[in-house]
């Protein structure tokens, strides 16, 4: 099982952050609910109803372009450079002296996961960093730098921590598994493609029958100690390969 992955792909994060500069002008970030307010905030580039308000991907199929994608040409041909159906993309901002807690991404706006294993996948493109940003993984440092293209196994506990005094901003996709992003990924043993295979299978039915139950976490707030999200998935643990278990490759 892949925990991270660097893709084999590029692009000029100073081109992107003057793209970003412009649809500032036009748009607000939307605070994320998964942080106290002013935090973390999301601008769509490509949604489920072509708003660049609606920032979590909302179902299976490809997105549509968002107004604000139309000049940004920038992001647009990052964006193109992945030839995989994307279901959602959008700028993810973390304001300086913010963080975002541990936690583990399951189907809150969707039904939808995201990890190799299970067909669809989310990468982060680093706009504007630092390299003191820590972004964790699995307990893992994952040192992204910007203009790079990484793939992130969501459903491990993950968390990142912004002690700057500047913005740290991403372009983040989420994509569906296609052959041709499969060529970029190293070799699948057996082990991976029957895990994934059962994982794809036993799921989404599994998830269904749970989610009422569970519901959606609320806002953080400043005063919590520990996110609704984190305890609700604190008992809920990827089954790791014999061969790659949770390790950062």
């Amino acid at each position: 099982m892949v925990g991270a992955f660097r893709l084999p792909l590029h692009f000029d994060p100073a081109l992107l952050l003057q793209d970003v500069r412009e649809i500032e002008k036009q748009a607000r970030w939307i605070d994320h609910w998964g942080a106290a307010p002013g935090e973390w905030g999301v601008i769509a580039l490509i949604s489920a109803d072509g708003s660049p308000e609606s920032i979590h991907c909302n179902g299976g199929d490809p997105g549509k372009p968002t107004p604000l994608l139309a000049k940004a040409t920038h992001l647009q041909a990052a964006i193109g450079a992945f030839r995989a159906p994307i279901l959602h993309a959008r700028l993810s901002r973390l304001r300086p002296h913010a963080s975002i807690r541990p936690h583990r991404d399951f189907g809150y706006a969707s039904d939808r996961r995201w990890s190799f294993e299970r067909g669809f996948i989310r990468v982060h493109v680093p706009i504007l960093t630092d390299e003191r940003v820590q972004w964790r993984l699995a307990d893992d440092r994952i040192d992204m730098r910007p203009g790079e293209a990484w793939y992130l196994n969501v459903c491990l506990r993950h968390s990142v921590e912004n002690p700057t005094d500047d913005d740290r901003v991403h372009l983040v996709l989420e994509l569906q598994v296609n052959q041709w992003l499969r060529r970029l990924f190293p070799p699948e043993t057996l082990w991976d493609k029957l895990r994934g295979m059962a994982i794809r299978r036993l799921e989404p039915p599994m998830w269904k029958l749970a989610k009422p139950l569970v519901g959606r976490p609320r806002r953080r707030s400043t005063d919590v100690t520990r996110s609704t999200s984190t305890i609700l998935v604190a008992a809920r643990d990827e089954i790791p390969s014999p061969e790659r278990k949770n390790g950062v490759e």
